[in-house]
């Protein structure tokens, strides 16, 4: 007759089992911590899955027909495999913390896609975080917070910390690029130092140099060229939708957001000229992007993400 396993369940299998193993309810209520009654029940329901008595009784307790001797082996067996499950601790597999990588907010979007992508082809099995970097990148590097960290710096802090982290790759950023509304009245005109000036400014600094202001900004100061600072924004989707909605201007050093003038409707950016770029650089020093980990950190993933960085770096960011 047909079985119907629908009814059947591991704790089924499992008293099954010990009947089996123990010929008594009695034992097989005491080893499972089960009620008597509760084992009746599970007998009861058993016989009507397979349409078979299973067991016998006797003086010498329940006795398994030949039936249940065909089953045993393969019901122990699925019992044998249920335990193994039991000893595999999933918390095992999650209980490995992510790699925690701080990236400047003007590359983070970039560089997290190539990253992602890259892992996935190389087939390395490494779970990561992303997170802005900020003011505090170093020390999070420092003390262990963060496994990896891109910072935009002036390079001071660095320097203090040197006994606790290294600087595994930098690379001087030397181009400005100006960001705008498309048909900005700037547009128009020709784009100097001086021209930029004529209208609102937005401060993207937010890196841990300890001016605050941008190279752009610090070249105006020191040559008394009044500009007017509108906003401080430090969020690359923030600072784009007002970009796009206001006559204010940006000066960064970012080739990325430059890059995404051609992605975006109604954005428009522009790389200064050379020579209006060396003005700035003449007088105030090149800025720099820096990859830094701790010095204490021995990893061989940490290496593996670090060579990867370098090279997105490298190429991504110029």
């Amino acid at each position: 007759m047909r079985q119907n396993f629908e009814k059947i369940d591991l704790l089924g299998l499992c008293i099954l089992v010990k009947l089996y193993e123990n010929h008594s309810a009695t034992t097989t209520s005491k080893e499972l911590k089960i009620s008597a009654p509760k084992i009746s029940r599970y007998l009861k329901a058993l016989r009507e899955a397979f349409s078979n008595e299973l067991f016998i009784r006797s003086r010498y307790g329940l006795c398994p027909n030949e039936f249940t001797a065909k089953i045993y082996p393969i019901a122990k067996t699925i019992i044998d495999n249920a335990l193994l499950l039991e000893q595999i601790n999933p918390l095992e597999f999650d209980a490995a913390e992510p790699y925690s990588i701080l990236i400047h907010d003007a590359i983070a979007c970039e560089i997290t896609t190539l990253l992602v992508n890259q892992i996935k082809r190389d087939t390395a099995n490494i779970q990561i975080a992303i997170h802005s970097s900020g003011d505090h990148s170093e020390l999070d590097v420092a003390h262990g917070k963060a496994s990896l960290a891109i910072c935009y710096s002036s390079g001071h802090k660095l320097v203090e910390l040197q006994d606790k982290i290294q600087i595994v790759f930098s690379k001087p950023l030397s181009n400005l690029y100006l960001l705008c509304r498309d048909n900005h009245p700037i547009l128009s005109e020709s784009i100097t130092i001086e021209s930029i000036a004529k209208y609102p400014f937005i401060n993207t600094e937010w890196d841990t140099s300890e001016t605050k202001i941008c190279s752009y900004q610090q070249f105006c100061k020191i040559n008394n060229i009044n500009i007017h600072k509108e906003i401080t924004i430090h969020n690359t989707v923030t600072l784009i939708d007002y970009i796009m909605n206001s006559d204010a201007l940006v000066v960064t050093p970012f080739s990325t957001l430059y890059n995404k003038s051609e992605k975006i409707p109604n954005l428009h950016s522009c790389k200064l000229s050379k020579v209006e770029t060396q003005r700035v650089f003449d007088i105030i020093a090149t800025p720099n992007i820096y990859l830094i980990k701790s010095k204490h950190n021995q990893d061989n993933n940490i290496d593996y993400l670090q060579s990867r960085l370098i090279e997105l770096i490298d190429t991504e960011v110029e």
